[in-house]
């Protein structure tokens, strides 16, 4: 994937460092990770699609096409809210992982 020129690499004797040259949005930081970018799409501005082991039940169209993902949460079989749509317990495993997913 080619590097975007907003991005300059300085190299030394030692290491290399990666300077950004135009901040994002906020000052937000810009952290390595191993995603695998499989394409772009445009919907509000340019964003990647990347590579997932999450196991896609069914989808739903509300608010666009999105995935009903398999999951081994507890949910309450008496309260749903819009689109019917389960309430999961405040008490789970992997809460760490979900924090992930929040921008």
């Amino acid at each position: 994937m080619p590097v975007p020129a907003n991005l300059q690499e300085a190299a030394t004797q030692t290491s290399s460092q990666t300077a950004l040259t135009t901040p994002l949005p906020g000052n937000r930081p810009i952290d390595s990770s191993n995603l695998q970018v499989l394409g772009t799409i445009s919907a509000m501005g340019e964003r990647p699609i990347v590579a997932s082991n999450i196991k896609v039940w069914d989808t739903i169209t509300l608010s666009g096409e999105r995935p009903i993902a398999t999951s081994s949460l507890q949910v309450s079989t008496t309260a749903m809210i819009m689109g019917n749509r389960p309430i999961a317990s405040n008490y789970l495993d992997g809460a760490e992982d979900l924090m992930g997913y929040l921008d």
